[in-house]
């Protein structure tokens, strides 16, 4: 039951009817049946229910009826008009503190015309505990709960350790560079994805040796490639002149520049000796983790340097489409670490003239499958909104625009 509710996706009426014939529409820690939401005066509960839900991720199907909690479930369509944006508003209006993100999924009733059922997805919460009335907000075996202090200061544990977690990630693969002190003289990109809890075979299960190739190459690359950069820059992935090479490695796979050998070390191209500019590598391991390295942050000019913002928000941007490519091809609906690092920026200009001197740059982030799905470039924003505030942007990111 738990790890059917988890992930149901029902689409029809007939999906429903089903699950309830198998006797599988029952309340449990992760799903919850109500008969149709409260009217508007009482949309604290139904927050109370989204705070809930939040600290482990659940469902909640409104359209059926259990009276009692033992007892039989009746399917009871509704009118769903304006629903969802009234559910939406309750989980980001203010109600819950920090705002929730959710999906809800509207299943039209074929029996009675009009009416239908509302299946809303509250994923597992990078934020979680949420407080509603000022209260930590939880769920018990069947039913919301207020959280002890205990249990509060056992979750704000799990969550230090996991940004913990992250943050060590990145620290590992800058110290990976594969550049010498002889040829690191450019700012250089660091950008990890992790998704949390995962089994550590993810993807190796989920692809054939055989087939990992034809997936890199296929649905990996399409989804990486899924947007067009604001302006055309190189290296990129499978980008023209850039990362189209694909080889296999230890801990899964790589798509890489030729400059950037199988193995990661730096090798010349033909008579073309090997330059900072060449060097763009992604692994993608076998518990889905991704790592990519990119020595091009900068662009070195005879008389300058200048941050080179449209390949750093770029390829941001498609990593954080890798990541969503992992999911879906595992059918993963956690919770991803993203880290991205800048090193060695010096003193480098940006567009509008103005030079900055550059300190180390780190940022990691927590974000949840339904955050990938919906605002993919919000979680480019929570990377790179401070770097680019630091250089006199304020809200505004390159080739990103201003948030919406």
């Amino acid at each position: 039951m738990g790890s059917m509710t988890e992930r149901w996706e029902p689409r029809t009426e007939a999906d429903l009817e089903a699950a309830n014939t198998q006797g599988l529409l029952k309340e449990t820690h992760i799903f919850d049946v109500k008969k149709q939401p409260p009217p508007s005066q009482k949309n604290q509960d139904i927050a109370v229910d989204f705070a809930s839900f939040a600290v482990d991720g659940g469902r909640i199907l409104y359209g059926a009826d259990q009276p009692k909690s033992n007892g039989p479930t009746t399917l009871v369509p509704f009118d769903t008009n304006g629903l969802t944006e009234r559910l939406d508003q309750i989980a980001r209006g203010g109600h819950i503190d920090p705002p929730l993100r959710i999906r809800c999924q509207d299943v039209p009733s074929t029996a009675q015309a009009g009416l239908g059922y509302m299946l809303v997805v509250i994923p597992r919460s990078p934020d979680a505990p949420h407080q509603v009335d000022g209260k930590y907000r939880g769920r018990s075996d069947r039913t919301n709960t207020i959280l002890s202090d205990v249990e509060v200061r056992r979750i704000m544990a799990e969550r230090r350790e996991r940004d913990r977690d992250i943050a060590a990630f990145l620290e590992e693969e800058v110290a990976r560079d594969p550049t010498g002190q002889e040829l690191r003289t450019q700012g250089h990109l660091f950008v990890v994805a992790q998704p949390i809890r995962a089994h550590g075979h993810l993807l190796r299960r989920a692809i054939g040796t055989n087939d990992w190739r034809l997936w890199v190459q296929g649905d990996f690359r399409q989804e990486v490639q899924s947007f067009k950069p604001t302006r055309a820059f190189a290296p990129d992935l499978f980008g023209q002149g850039g990362a189209t090479d694909v080889h296999a490695r230890m801990s899964g796979w790589a798509v890489h520049t030729h400059e950037m050998a199988p193995d990661r070390h730096i090798q010349d191209n033909g008579a073309h000796r090997a330059e900072e500019d060449d060097l763009l590598d992604l692994e993608i391991r076998d518990d889905g983790g991704l790592r990519l390295f990119c020595a091009r942050a900068t662009l070195q000019y005879p008389e300058r340097r200048v941050i080179f913002d449209s390949l750093i928000v770029t390829l941001a941007r498609r990593m954080v489409r890798a990541a969503l490519a992992v999911s879906k091809k595992t059918d993963f609906l956690g919770e991803w670490g993203f880290g991205l690092a800048l090193r060695g920026m010096g003193t480098a200009f940006v567009e509008r003239g103005l030079a900055y001197r550059i300190e180390p740059y780190d940022e990691t982030a927590v974000v949840s499958y339904e955050q990938l799905v919906q605002d993919p470039d919000g979680v480019v924003r929570q990377l790179l909104g401070r770097f680019f505030r630091g250089l006199g942007y304020l809200d505004y990111i390159p080739d990103l625009g201003d948030p919406s």
